[in-house]
């Protein structure tokens, strides 16, 4: 039982074909994981390593993406790994 979470929208597509690729389907949540639970900024960078929520100067898309309290996330998904 994976859940997986992501912030960039832009990996969504990948992220599905990889999974397809090792046989399995996702179960995939398009939300980025904080400890408050409120939007967050992201700033999304062509080379998806240089994307990230803190603004590094860089050439980036900035968008907000919606995000999960940690703490829901474990009560919803009570991870034991």
């Amino acid at each position: 039982n994976v859940v997986s979470y992501e912030a960039n929208p832009d990996l969504e597509e990948t992220i599905r074909a990889n999974y397809k690729l090792n046989g399995w389907e996702p179960n995939l949540i398009m939300n980025a994981v904080t400890s408050d639970g409120r939007d967050l900024v992201f700033h999304q960078d062509p080379n998806i390593l240089s994307s990230s929520a803190y603004d590094r100067d860089f050439d980036t898309n900035t968008i907000t993406v919606p995000s999960m309290p940690f703490e829901k996330l474990l009560d919803q998904h009570n991870p034991n790994v």
